[in-house]
C-alpha cells in the first residue's frame, strides 16, 4: 500500500518559522550566559584615604581592610580665608598658609602653585595700578557679544611665558604633531580664532578707553537717577580699583522687595504698594523694548548640580536640618543677589534719552498705586 502525505501536515512548509524560533532561543540563552550577574544583599561601603577611593560591596571576594581614621584631623597646610564684602568696603589680599594656632606667621603662597586668572569681563580694568589679565601665569579674556570688546564670541589667552603660548597654540590647532601627515600624540581641538575675527578685535582695541569712558557715564547716570530709590548699584573699591563698567546692575533693598518666587522656567510675583522686584521691572522694560535680565544664577542653584554639595560657613549647604540645635540660617549671598538683582541696559550706543526712559520705568516700579 502506498503512503500519501497530507499536504496540511507537511512541516517543511514551516521550516522558516521553526528556524527563527530556534535561533532566537539559542541567542537568548547565549546572551543570558554572558550577561548573568549575582548580587549580594546590603548597601555598599565607601572608604576614602589620602590616595585612593575604594567602593567595597558587602561580602566581597577579596576583603579590603577599612583604613584607620585619625582621632583628630591635622590642620590644613594651605587655606585661603575670605570675607563677604558689602557696599564699597575695600577688598585686599588675605594671607594664605597654615591654620595651626602655634604658627602666628603663616607661610607665603608657594611659588609652585600657579595662578590662573579669569578676567573674562575685566578687559581694561585694573587693581592697584595693575591691569586685570596680568595677575595670573595664564589669564583669560572674553570677546562674547555683551563684552566691552566683542567679536560676538571667542576670547583670548594671555600667557607670561613662550612655553605656555606654544603649548596653547599647539592644543588649539588640533594638537597636530610636526609631521607631513596628520599625526596626533595628544588630544587637541580646533579652537583657534580665525584671522578675520582677530582683525575685528584689533580694530576695536584702539577704542577701548573710549568705550570704558562711555560705560562709566552710563553707570554714573544710573547711579544719579536712582539716588532717591531703595536701590544700590553694583559697588566697587573706588580707592584701589578702576573697573571697565561694562555692565550696570542694580540691587533692590530687602525692605523694598515685593514677593517673588522663581522656578526653573517660570516665576510668580505679587505687586505691592511702593515696592517692586526684578521680574516686575523686567516686564516693564520689555514693554518699551528695552532688554534686561536677572543677575547670574549661582552654580549651586543650577539644576545640573542640584545633587552636589556646596560649602557654607556651617559646612555643607545641602539638606541641612537640626531639630535640637539652632545653627542659624545659612547665608547664601549668591542666591540673595540673584533674587534681588537686575542687569540694566548698558550698551555704549545707548543715547541719554533712551537711558532716561529706562530710569523712569524703574522709578515707576516704586510709585504707590
Amino acid at each position: 500500500m502506498q503512503l500519501k502525505k497530507n499536504p496540511k501536515a507537511d512541516l517543511a512548509k514551516q521550516s522558516g518559522l521553526f528556524f527563527a524560533i530556534g535561533f532566537a532561543a539559542i541567542s537568548g540563552f547565549t546572551l543570558w550566559g554572558f550577561e548573568a550577574k549575582t548580587y549580594n544583599e546590603g548597601n555598599p561601603n565607601y572608604y576614602i584615604d589620602d590616595k585612593i577611593v575604594v567602593c567595597e560591596e558587602p561580602d566581597p571576594i577579596i576583603e579590603l581592610p577599612t583604613p584607620e581614621m585619625p582621632q583628630q584631623a591635622p590642620p590644613p597646610q594651605l587655606v585661603q580665608e575670605i570675607e563677604v564684602v558689602h557696599g564699597t568696603d575695600p577688598v585686599d589680599e588675605v594671607p594664605i598658609g597654615s591654620t595651626d594656632p602655634s604658627d602666628p606667621t603663616p607661610p607665603a603662597l608657594p611659588e609652585s602653585i600657579p595662578v590662573v586668572e579669569d578676567a573674562a569681563e575685566a578687559l581694561g580694568s585694573s587693581y592697584k595700578g595693575k591691569k586685570c589679565g596680568t595677575f595670573g601665569e595664564i589669564s583669560f579674556l572674553s570677546f562674547n557679544g555683551n563684552k566691552i570688546i566683542t567679536t560676538s564670541g571667542g576670547g583670548a589667552l594671555v600667557c607670561k611665558t613662550q612655553e605656555h603660548k606654544e603649548k596653547a597654540v599647539f592644543l588649539s590647532t588640533q594638537a597636530r604633531d610636526n609631521a607631513p601627515h596628520y599625526q596626533h600624540s595628544q588630544i587637541g581641538y580646533n579652537y583657534r580664532m580665525s584671522n578675520v575675527i582677530a582683525g575685528v578685535v584689533r580694530g576695536q582695541l584702539p577704542y577701548l578707553d573710549e568705550h570704558i569712558a562711555r560705560k562709566r557715564e552710563i553707570y554714573q547716570r544710573y547711579k544719579e537717577g536712582f539716588k532717591d530709590l531703595p536701590i544700590m548699584m553694583n559697588p566697587y573699591d573706588e580707592k584701589n580699583s578702576e573697573p571697565n563698567f561694562w555692565l550696570s546692575c542694580l540691587l533692590i533693598e530687602e525692605n523694598a522687595m515685593s514677593p517673588l518666587v522663581r522656578g526653573e522656567n517660570e516665576y510668580l510675583y505679587q505687586s505691592q504698594k511702593g515696592k517692586t522686584n526684578p521680574q516686575e521691572i523686567m516686564e516693564m522694560l520689555a514693554a518699551i523694548n528695552a532688554e534686561s535680565r536677572p543677575i547670574w544664577k549661582p552654580m549651586h542653584l543650577q539644576p545640573i548640580y542640584r545633587m552636589n554639595a556646596f560649602v557654607t560657613r556651617q559646612g555643607n549647604g545641602r539638606g541641612r536640618t537640626n531639630a535640637y540645635i539652632d545653627e542659624g540660617e545659612i547665608m547664601d549671598i549668591g542666591a540673595d543677589i540673584f533674587q534681588r538683582g537686575l542687569c540694566l541696559p548698558s550698551d555704549n550706543k545707548m543715547t541719554e534719552e533712551e537711558q532716561d526712559r529706562v530710569i523712569e520705568v524703574v522709578k515707576r516700579g516704586f510709585v504707590s498705586f
